[in-house]
Order: C-alpha cells, then structure tokens, then sequence
C-alpha cells in the first residue's frame, strides 16, 4: 500500500467508526423566536453520541457537520424581508438533529417576526343604486402568500359575497339595489400565528 495514502484512510476510518457510535438526543430542542432581521442564534443539544444539524428551510443555513455529544451548534436565519421586497409577514421553519443513521432525530421549530401588512382604503365610497358587483380600491402591500389570511364583514346585509381582487389590490363585493343607506365593510388580516391586522371603509348608497 502507498503509505502517502495511509493517513487519509485512518481519517475516513474514524469518521466511519464515529457515525456507528449512536446515542439518543435527550433533550427536546422545542422552538425559538427569530427577530426578522434575522442573525446567528446558538442551539444547546444534549447527547452523548455523534450527530449532525440539518435545515428544511431556505432561509435557515446551519452547519451540517458532524458533531459529538453535548454541543451548541449555531443557525443562521436570513432576514425576513423576502416578499416583494417591503411586506414581511411571520414564518416558520425546521432544523432537524439526528444521530448519524438518521435512527433518532429531535425537531427545532424557528419562528421569525415580521410586520403585519398595511391596507389604505379611501375614506368613503358611493355605490351606484342599481347596485351589483362594486370594486373598492385598496393601497396595500399584502403579497400573494398572505391573501389566504383574508376575511371581511359589514354591518348591511344588503351587502354580500366579499372577495380580495385577482389584482391584489381591491375589495370585490355584490350589493343589492337601494339608495339613502350607508354600511361599514372590514377587512381582517389573520396570519399564520393568529396576530390580526384590520381596515374598514364606508359606503353609500
């Protein structure tokens, strides 16, 4: 054997006997808070045997090297600045811990903050009083991925079936005929961790 290559093969030799040599994760990791401008946050697990870190989200980097027994390992969270460059809206994301066949893993759950988005709507709108569908313009930086988190009422029942526009940026809704009345309509923004963002506009008809 060329003995150049000796010290190459002990090194693999190790790693492969370290990847054998398993012990559960003992401590449950549970879930942490990122700010949305993101940063390096240090993360304690618990074990006596070898593991390795991994993400299953983008906008978390960690360092997927081996490590062994009770180690801080450190995650990488990418600002939250990634919709359409100005609304950032609240996201999770995984890192999982597992031991190096992959036989035991432990789950860290990453929240990241972000400002809730604006709606602007005039201050009041005039319907015509043949009614049917109306369209009320609304000045908001609500990306795509928030529009599930939609949900709208009124005081009037003669106003009905409200919708967010295909263009993201208007209130769709059918009203009855009528004339001399006015309604309140509001608009709620729920996102994904239940903090709510509200807008109202007054009609007349």
């Amino acid at each position: 054997m060329d003995r150049t290559l000796l010290p190459i093969l002990m090194a693999l030799l190790s790693v492969s006997c370290a990847k054998r040599e398993l012990a559960p994760i003992e401590t449950e990791l549970g879930t942490i808070y990122v700010a949305e401008e993101g940063g390096a946050y240090p993360v304690l697990v618990d074990t006596e045997g070898a593991w390795y870190a991994v993400s299953e989200s983008s906008w978390i980097d960690v360092d997927e090297s081996l490590h062994r027994g009770r180690t801080t390992f450190v995650l990488n969270c990418r600002n939250n600045l990634s919709y359409q460059g100005c609304c950032r809206l609240c996201r999770e994301g995984r890192v999982k811990v597992l031991t190096c066949d992959g036989a035991t893993e432990a789950v860290l759950t990453i929240r990241q903050k972000g400002r809730s988005p604006s709606f602007d709507f005039p201050e009041s709108v005039v319907l015509s009083p043949e009614g049917g569908e109306c369209r009320i313009a609304c000045a908001t930086d609500l990306p795509d991925e928030g529009r599930a988190g939609l949900s709208f009422s009124s005081d009037a029942s003669w106003l009905k079936a409200f919708r967010w526009g295909d263009d993201g940026r208007s209130l769709v809704f059918d009203a009855e005929a009528g004339s001399g009345r006015n309604a309140i309509i509001s608009l709620i923004h729920t996102d994904v961790w239940g903090r709510t963002t509200s807008a109202s506009v007054k009609v007349t008809q």
